[in-house]
């Protein structure tokens, strides 16, 4: 019986592994935009990604993500303005050691802005449109470490 249990957990664990791709950087080291995701992906509802090695954590209003390998997109921090905001701030610290990476703000299907990877960087939104507003980064085969804030105001 151990012997069947064994070889179960085996094929679910290789069955696993097989599943996880990654979308390799395929437009050169020296180019950091993405190459294979559309802006389709970036914008949807419902997106995917493999990760391999990643930290995420937040303090407070600050938000620390680190990867050692992203493909796909991901939501990093979501805040909800209401009509009372009269201003949405965004800033943004990043280091990309390698692949593509965009780093964006979007909102009812739109991309507001979009943040320079490896530099500091801020977005400052007069009289934001009552919504969910989210903090996402599109990756391919990227290794990176980023951190923000978002305050409404």
């Amino acid at each position: 019986m151990k012997k069947y249990i064994c070889i179960c957990l085996l094929l679910v664990l290789c069955t696993g592994l097989v599943a996880c791709g990654q979308l390799e950087d395929t437009n050169g080291e020296q180019e950091t935009g993405l190459a294979t995701l559309t802006k389709e992906e970036l914008v949807a509802t419902f997106t995917g990604s493999s990760t391999i090695g990643t930290f995420h954590s937040k303090a407070g209003d600050t938000l620390s993500y680190k990867a050692l390998k992203l493909s796909g997109v991901v939501v990093l921090d979501s805040i909800k303005v209401t009509d009372q905001a009269s201003k949405l701030i965004v800033s943004v610290q990043s280091q990309l050691e390698r692949g593509n990476l965009c780093i964006y703000l979007r909102c009812d299907g739109k991309i507001l802005g979009q943040f320079t990877p490896g530099q500091s960087d801020s977005l400052t939104l007069e009289q934001p449109t009552p919504g969910q507003y989210e903090l996402c980064v599109a990756g391919e085969s990227a290794k990176f470490e980023l951190s923000a804030t978002i305050q409404a105001e």
